[in-house]
């Protein structure tokens, strides 16, 4: 029997749900590229043009979101490279290729065209040697794996110049590259963590890299704005809101990749739910600062008994339900691995 879920329990997911507003009003209405996938069939969709953010606040919801986000794509591409899995491949290089654009929109509103246009340089190359050590891995290439290590450690070099550069000052070139040192690292880890078959690890990693680009981009909003204004990005209020969206966003992205899971056998899919389960203790901790502990615990309890066959064992589709093996459209990089994107 389903338990009952109380005013108070409804009025706490109000408050998360308004807590991430934030970001999907100053983003495109499509930018959870994973999370929003509903529409199966949809017709291919271009690129979008972002609204230039006018407020730091705004600037680092679409900062925040746009990181973590071409992080995860980045993984699943990395996921799609070790299982040879060439659709899924094409469809996660079209939506980085997208996000890449928007990103650099978004920084170019803030930081101005020049700026721009050199972030997104350094950001396309970033991403191609991320692609070139999934390649590596999965060839079992050693050589061209320390290559493209080699690559991403000065890609994060660059990328801290660029930054200084950028903020004219406010942010140091070592702060900025050792920022996506850890970024750059926390990728190769998931790849070869991925190849291992250590799953546990590789969806850890997942979550940690998720977070830490997160943080990642409202520290580049920081960098572009005076310090007055950059300190009420510190604000209680404003730290609320970034914390339960970065746990509102990646609970959703966590979900579809266990929901992809579920076709990779059930060693993947236990690692992946169990990331889905920490993500909901964290937000389960959050509430209780909010509402107390009682309500926390049932706010969990209703969670939980939503998804609870979800999360336990991977389900077996019967014949007359199982679900088409094709996505159309933009997300098809949030397709199960063997599913035809057209």
């Amino acid at each position: 029997m389903r338990p009952r879920t109380g005013p108070i329990v409804i009025l706490a997911v109000l408050v998360l749900a308004a807590a991430a507003a934030c970001d999907s009003q100053t983003t495109r209405q499509s930018s959870s590229p994973s999370s929003t996938q509903a529409q199966a069939g949809g017709d291919h969709e271009e690129h979008h043009s972002v609204a230039a953010a006018t407020t730091p606040k705004q600037l680092a919801a679409q900062l925040e979101q746009y990181f973590a986000v071409h992080t995860l794509l980045a993984l699943r591409r990395t996921r799609s490279v070790l299982t040879a899995n060439a659709s899924y491949r094409e469809a996660a290089d079209h939506e980085l290729e997208e996000y890449t654009e928007e990103l650099s929109e978004v920084v170019g509103g803030a930081y101005g065209d020049t700026k721009g246009d050199r972030f997104k340089q350094v950001w396309e190359r970033t991403t191609a040697d991320v692609g070139a050590y999934a390649d590596a891995v999965a060839a079992k290439d050693a050589s061209a794996k320390e290559q493209a290590r080699a690559a991403l450690e000065a890609d994060a070099n660059a990328y801290g110049s660029w930054l200084a550069e950028a903020s004219k000052g406010r942010a140091k070139a070592g702060d900025g590259a050792a920022e996506l040192n850890t970024h750059v690292q926390q990728v190769m880890d998931h790849a070869d963590a991925y190849a291992g078959h250590d799953f546990d690890r590789a969806y850890r990693i997942e979550r940690d890299a998720y977070e830490h680009m997160f943080a990642a981009g409202t520290s580049l909003a920081k960098a572009g704005a005076t310090s007055r204004a950059a300190a009420t990005l510190d604000a209680p209020a404003e730290k609320l809101r970034a914390a339960f969206a970065m746990l509102l966003g990646e609970h959703m992205q966590l979900i579809i990749d266990a929901q992809r899971a579920t076709f990779a056998g059930a060693a993947e899919f236990n690692a992946a739910a169990a990331q889905v389960n920490a993500n909901t203790a964290a937000l389960t901790k959050g509430m209780g600062a909010i509402v107390g502990p009682k309500k926390a615990v049932e706010f969990q309890s209703a969670g939980q008994s939503t998804s609870r066959g979800s999360w336990t064992t991977p389900p077996r589709w019967p014949a007359t339900t199982r679900p088409s093996r094709r996505w159309s459209g933009r997300g098809c990089a949030a397709t199960a691995p063997g599913w035809r994107c057209t």
